[in-house]
């Protein structure tokens, strides 16, 4: 019996369903991870404006933006990921397909499986540190910080002023 009658066909190996089902439905959920990440990235700049309002969430957000944590950085970070997971697909998919179409055992008796010693070759995720966003939110945020407060001093000063004594 030949080999190619041995082995089930390409259709029903398990490595060529994954690879079509992830397709399918990386296609039928694109639009709504778009949807999604317009409007992490419009609730990151709502909530970056509106938090030089309070001190104590500015005072937060220099913080989270200090350490890399705040939301924008957060959806950039899941962009930056979701485009990297397309650039692993489209280095590994062919080496998975052409492991398929033309199986070779790694060793006498053993099942053919994907053997990849090729570690260096793989793509490295994309670093995403902007410089110089953690000094500009800091100086931001105290500038707020020290504008609200010579703003209620300069009340409370008026206030004093007229105070009956």
């Amino acid at each position: 019996m030949a080999e190619a009658d041995r082995r089930p066909g390409l259709l029903d190996a398990p490595e060529i369903k994954r690879l079509a089902r992830d397709a399918f439905y990386d296609a039928a959920l694109a639009p709504h991870r778009q949807v999604a990440r317009t409007h992490a990235v419009a609730a990151a700049d709502w909530s970056r404006h509106l938090a030089l309002l309070s001190p104590a969430s500015a005072f937060a957000l220099a913080l989270e933006t200090a350490a890399g944590s705040d939301a924008g950085r957060h959806a950039a970070f899941l962009a930056a990921a979701a485009d990297y997971r397309a650039i692993l697909r489209a280095f590994f998919e062919p080496r998975i397909l052409a492991q398929a179409l033309h199986p070779a055992p790694v060793c006498d008796g053993c099942q053919a499986r994907l053997y990849f010693g090729a570690y260096d070759d793989v793509p490295a995720f994309p670093v995403s540190l902007e410089p110089g966003a953690a000094e500009r939110q800091v100086l931001l945020s105290l500038g707020s910080l020290l504008a609200g407060s010579l703003l209620l001093g300069l009340i409370a000063f008026r206030r004093f002023a007229r105070w009956p004594v």
